[in-house]
C-alpha cells in the first residue's frame, strides 16, 4: 500500500503545475501580442485606403479649380441670379408706373403704391 503523504509525488505535481502555469502565461501573452499585431496591420491598411481616397478627392478638386471657367465659391452663379432678380424687379409690369423711385399700380379709381422699388 502507498503512503497517503508522499513528498516526492507532491513535489512532482507542484513542478508540473508550475511548468503548466508558466507556459500558459506565455501562450496567453503570445496570443494577445498576435491579436494586437493583426489588429494594427488591418487598421494601417484601412488608414492607407482612406488616405488614398482623400488624396484622390483632393486631386479632383484641384483639377476642377484649375479649369478656366471654374466658379468654386459660386460667386459667378450668385451674381447672375442676383442680376436676373434685379432685372425682373426693375421691369415694370403693364399698368405700373415709377414715380420718384416708388412703384405704383393703376387701379380703378387711381393709383396704389407697391412696396417694391423701381
Amino acid at each position: 500500500m502507498e503512503p497517503i503523504y508522499d513528498p516526492r509525488r507532491q513535489r512532482r505535481a507542484q513542478e508540473a503545475n508550475d511548468r503548466h502555469s508558466d507556459t500558459s502565461a506565455w501562450k496567453i501573452a503570445g496570443g494577445v501580442f498576435l491579436g494586437l499585431s493583426l489588429f494594427y496591420a488591418v487598421y494601417r491598411v484601412h488608414v492607407a485606403m482612406e488616405q488614398r481616397a482623400a488624396i484622390a478627392e483632393f486631386n479632383r478638386a484641384m483639377a476642377e479649380l484649375a479649369k478656366p471657367d471654374a466658379d468654386p465659391m459660386g460667386w459667378r452663379a450668385a451674381a447672375q441670379r442676383d442680376a436676373s432678380r434685379r432685372a425682373a424687379e426693375r421691369a415694370l409690369q403693364p399698368g405700373e408706373r415709377c414715380i420718384d423711385g416708388q412703384r405704383f399700380e393703376r387701379v380703378e379709381n387711381g393709383w396704389r403704391q407697391l412696396n417694391r422699388p423701381c
